[in-house]
């Protein structure tokens, strides 16, 4: 059984969490797009596409397509909390729960999509970033040769979460 002070010590922790939450989701929120706010055209994605060659056709760049092709994914997705979008890839930074009900289930996400067509398909973060990246002098990591994420991309995609 637990004491007061014990009692107190978690919920303190718990109410620090989720406040820590709250300000990673702006901030990740502030970085991306909002359909509703900047509208923005279909995408051409004509550009190379990882290992299979050039894609046609477009794809939106809005949560709504991303929503569409981020269905089946593995946690429940509790909301879209900003994305990006360029040559035929988008990174969304994502609030995601086993029990949505539950608020110290969540935690952020990032999911990685590539274009085909006029869809977004979701992509292992394993296989698009590329191999471990060496860090420079600044303890920066380095963009990878072998990486299919465009280099703008890269940081959000494979080095956030």
């Amino acid at each position: 059984m637990m004491n007061v002070q014990e009692s107190l010590t978690s919920t303190i922790t718990s109410r620090r969490l989720i406040a820590a939450m709250c300000v990673m989701t702006l901030a990740i929120a502030a970085c991306g797009s909002d359909d509703a706010a900047d509208p923005a055209p279909p995408q051409d994605t004509g550009t190379t596409s990882g290992n299979d060659g050039p894609t046609s056709g477009t794809v939106e760049c809005s949560e709504t397509a991303i929503r569409a092709g981020l269905e089946g994914y593995d946690d429940t997705i509790v909301s879209v909390d900003g994305f990006q979008c360029e040559d035929g890839w988008a990174v969304a930074s994502l609030s995601v729960a086993d029990d949505p009900d539950d608020p110290d289930e969540m935690r952020a996400g990032i999911a990685v999509l590539e274009a085909e067509g006029q869809f977004w398909i979701p992509k292992d973060q394993g296989d698009v970033c590329g191999s471990l990246p060496e860090i420079d002098d600044n303890g920066q990591p380095i963009y990878p040769d072998d990486a299919q994420v465009p280099a703008s991309l890269w940081p959000l995609a494979c080095w956030s979460n």
